[in-house]
Order: structure tokens, then C-alpha cells, then sequence
């Protein structure tokens, strides 16, 4: 990353070591410091590019949202007295009407009737990418580095979003969101491992849930986008174009030192530790002798450098156990997440107006989520933000349709479910060995896009009540989950596998 030697460093941090500290625990934070110059402009890089992400993710309730329709022409061509989003067997053409674009997917395609699934179908297909995506992408990037796996993960997103706002039916459409969502779900992951693996254990927690400060940010900045603009086909051209100013970003960021050590990678290892080092102020003399220290001491543990798997997830039954949990707990935290994000755009409520409200508590909820991962053990957090959003859809139920209680409701249970996704980062970044970290996350994310494929369909499922008690009961069994993981506050970072 090429920087400017005569910006002045700013917010170093001192290190403090114990004589008899461990070099996996503090290599990171005694060469290039807990949190400098160079990690302050990385980390916020990183975090921008979840921007593509979310914009792809959550830009569905613009593109299909509630649409009415009229039948306009019969096959005999008679006049009829029709009623509004009424569904005829002879009817040749309707008209549509949105409040939200002037052209969606749904009446630029006809989802409607018989065909009316196929809107929420065309997000369940772009969450199966995602969960594809953040597995695949997490193998490239414990086995050829952190940086080519962002880059590539990225490019893949800019190209099939800019693909998909020229897409000329449904299918092809569905398609390119599928490979859309696969780029997306490595962009997802690699941007909260690069700030983690960046910084020093004394900034970890903040440093992994301000990572997913920009899901708000873009979630607000959707409804400001799709204000102005009257067809699904601008709002994802826009979304691309912005994408490839990100992706010029990407290319200047550096693969992470942990990593570097990780595969014994010693000379790139001291070559950029030293770099940032510099750029941060810090002393670089003793930078050779620290990595040469690190590497000895994980060769002492694991005579060679593998080459891990899927299958290492399972190698053990600790890790095994680690693994079906954190999965299963990711479904539940991704349900309450994007099923409440879709349900509050179904309540008969403005929705450029519940949007920016959602991307505003999103962010209270990234806020508050650091005092969590800061001062509370992450099983107790996880625990207490579950049970909050069960308990905030259990009132849901008895208020009726449309009211303004909806979405009141709703933003408060939003803003712990975020919680449960900021804290759920944090601690499967911690739960993991570096070798197997990425991948770990990987499958873990994958449980929560698991859970966004199915929220669709949760958030459309009549009556409204149905909807409400399936997000009441989840977020209760994502609780019991959360209890039988391991306690990972104040733990070392683990560097080899057992």
C-alpha cells in the first residue's frame, strides 16, 4: 500500500509486554503496535467495502416491493369491472403501481399470480450464493492469503452487479444475483478477518464490530439512493459503479502479518511489519527477531506448514462441536436479522422512511454492541441480545396491522439482532486457530445466509401472525445455542491447530 512517508502517525498505541508472554499472543501489538496510522486508514477501507455487500443484499425490498395490479386487457377484449390485485385466468396484461419505483422486478417481469414466489425465490438464489460464496472464498484466503481472496471476491461482485441491471429476464437476473451474492459473501467475511488480524489484541473487539458499522451506513444510504431514481435497473447500475470506485481500494490493501506468519512466510512477514511499523512510528529493530521468535514457536507446536480443509472444521470432537453449534446458532442470529429487515418493509408503513429508521438502529446496535465485546463475557451477550429480540416480537403479535407500535418494534429487535451479528463475528473469529479462522467464519456466515434465504419467506407468510411467532421462537432457540459454545473473552488467539 503505497502511503505518503510525511503523514504524521497518530493514535499509537504503548505496548506493555509480560516477560513471559507467548509470541502468538503479542507479536502483532509489539512490532506494528495495538492500533496505529496504518491500521486507521486499512481497517476503514475494509469496512467501506461492505457497502457492495449489503446494497446487494438488502436492495431486495426496493426491487420487489408491495405492488399493485389491475388487469387491463382481456382476451376477449371486453370491458370488465375489475378489482384491484385481483388475479383473472383471461387476463392478457395488467398495469402496475408502486409506491417505492416506478418499475420493479415484479412488473418488469410479471411476478404475480402464479408466479408471484419467484420474487422472493430470487433472493433465497442470491443468498444461496452468498452462502457458497463465503465458504469458497474463506478456503482461497487461508490457502493463498487474505489480499488475492478480497480482491477476487470484490471484482466478482462489481462485475455480476453491473451484469445484473442489464439482465433481460428473470432468469438471467436470478443468475447473475446468484454470482453477485458469491463475490459478496467473501467481501462479507474478509473484511471483519483483515481488521481483526490487523490490529493488537487490545483493540480486537472494537476493531471487529466497528467492521460492521457500514452495514447501517448502507442500508440508510439505500433509501437516499432509490428516492430519486424510478427503475430497479439505475439503482443496481449505481451500486456498481460505486462498486468499482471500492474495488480500486481493495487493490492497495495488504495481506495481514498473522496470516504471513501463519505459513511461515518470515521475509514478507518482516518486509511489511517493518513498513507499517515505520508508517506508525514505531522502533523496527527488534521487528526480524519477534517474527523469527513466532515462527520458532509455532514450529515448535506443528513441525510443517499444512494445508487445511473443510474437513479440519471436524477434525475433532471439540472442534466439531464448535463448528454444528456456531452454524446453527449463525441460522438463528441470520433469520432474526434479515427476516426482521424484510418483515418491516411488509407492515403497511412508508418505506422510505422505515429504511433509513432500520440503517439508524442498525448502527446504534453496531454502537452498542462495543461495550458488549469490550467488557462482557460474548456467551452472556449473545444470550441476553437473543432473548431481547424474541421478547420485542412476542409483543409484535398483538399489535395490529400498520401500526406505528410495528415499527417501533421492529427497529428495537433490529437493533439487537445486529448486536447478535456483531458479537457472533468477534467471538467465531476468536473460537478458530489462524489456519482454520477464515474458513471457520466462513461456514459460520454461511449458517446466517442460510437463514436469509429462508427469511424471505418468513417475512411473506400470511397471516401476519405466522411471521411474528416464527421470529419470536427462533431468537429463543438461537439463546439455548448460544450457551453451549465456549467462552472465548480474554482468551489468546490461537495460531495452530490442535
Amino acid at each position: 500500500m503505497k502511503i505518503k512517508k510525511g503523514i504524521q502517525s497518530y493514535v499509537i498505541s504503548e505496548v506493555t509486554l509480560e516477560k513471559d508472554a507467548k509470541p502468538e499472543e503479542d507479536y502483532v501489538s509489539k512490532t506494528i503496535g495495538n492500533f496505529g496510522s496504518y491500521q486507521a486508514i486499512v481497517c476503514p477501507i475494509a469496512g467501506i467495502s461492505r457497502l457492495i455487500v449489503m446494497w446487494n443484499v438488502m436492495c431486495i425490498v426496493f426491487l420487489t416491493p408491495t405492488t399493485n395490479f389491475t388487469c387491463v386487457k382481456f382476451k376477449d377484449n371486453l370491458i370488465r369491472n375489475v378489482t384491484n390485485s385481483t388475479c383473472y385466468a383471461d387476463c392478457i396484461e395488467y398495469a402496475y403501481h408502486s409506491s417505492v419505483l416506478e418499475e420493479t422486478l415484479i412488473s418488469s417481469f410479471g411476478l404475480i399470480c402464479g408466479n408471484a414466489w419467484l420474487a422472493s425465490f430470487t433472493q433465497t438464489i442470491a443468498m444461496l450464493g452468498l452462502v457458497i460464496g463465503v465458504s469458497a472464498f474463506g478456503w482461497v484466503s487461508d490457502r493463498f492469503g487474505r489480499r488475492i481472496a478480497y480482491i477476487l471476491s470484490g471484482m466478482t461482485t462489481v462485475i455480476f452487479t453491473l451484469a445484473s441491471s442489464f439482465a433481460p429476464s428473470y432468469w438471467a437476473f436470478t443468475a447473475m444475483r446468484f454470482f453477485a451474492g458469491f463475490g459478496s459473501g467473501g467481501v462479507m467475511t474478509l473484511s471483519v478477518v483483515l481488521n481483526v488480524e490487523m490490529v493488537g489484541p487490545k483493540y480486537r473487539e472494537i476493531s471487529g464490530a466497528m467492521s460492521l458499522l457500514a452495514d447501517g451506513v448502507a442500508v440508510m444510504l439505500l433509501a437516499a439512493i432509490g428516492a430519486p431514481i424510478s427503475s430497479w435497473r439505475s439503482m443496481l447500475l449505481i451500486f456498481g459503479i460505486v462498486g468499482v470506485l471500492i474495488l480500486v481500494m481493495l487493490m492497495f490493501l495488504p495481506e495481514t502479518p498473522r496470516w504471513l506468519i501463519s505459513q511461515r512466510k518470515t521475509e514478507e512477514a518482516v518486509a511489511l511489519m517493518t513498513k507499517i511499523a515505520k508508517f506508525n512510528g514505531l522502533n523496527t529493530s527488534h521487528i526480524r527477531e519477534t517474527v523469527q521468535e513466532a515462527v520458532k514457536h509455532l514450529e515448535n507446536q506443528q513441525m510443517a506448514v499444512q494445508k487445511y480443509t473443510f474437513l479440519d472444521l471436524f477434525r475433532n470432537m471439540k472442534l466439531a462441536r464448535i463448528t454444528v453449534t456456531s452454524v446453527a446458532m449463525w441460522i438463528a442470529g441470520g433469520i432474526c436479522y434479515f427476516g426482521i429487515n424484510q418483515y418491516s418493509t411488509l407492515l403497511g408503513l412508508n418505506i422510505f422512511v422505515v429504511v433509513p429508521m432500520m440503517g439508524f438502529f442498525q448502527i446504534i446496535g453496531n454502537f452498542l454492541a462495543l461495550p458488549a465485546n469490550r467488557y462482557f463475557k460474548r456467551r452472556m451477550s449473545l444470550f441476553t441480545a437473543f432473548i431481547t429480540v424474541g421478547i420485542f416480537m412476542l409483543i409484535l403479535i398483538f399489535v395490529p396491522y400498520a401500526h406505528w407500535g410495528c415499527g417501533v418494534l421492529t427497529c428495537i429487535g433490529l437493533v439487537f439482532a445486529i448486536m447478535i451479528i456483531c458479537i457472533a463475528y468477534v467471538h467465531s473469529s476468536e473460537v478458530y486457530p489462524t489456519p482454520l479462522r477464515n474458513m471457520g467464519i466462513g461456514v459460520c456466515c454461511g449458517g446466517a445466509k442460510v437463514g436469509a434465504m429462508i427469511a424471505p419467506f418468513i417475512a411473506n407468510a400470511h397471516p401476519h401472525w405466522i411471521a411474528e411467532t416464527i421470529l419470536t421462537v427462533i431468537p429463543f432457540v438461537g439463546a439455548l445455542l448460544s450457551l453451549l459454545l465456549p467462552e472465548t473473552k480474554g482468551k489468546e488467539i490461537k495460531d495452530t491447530v490442535d
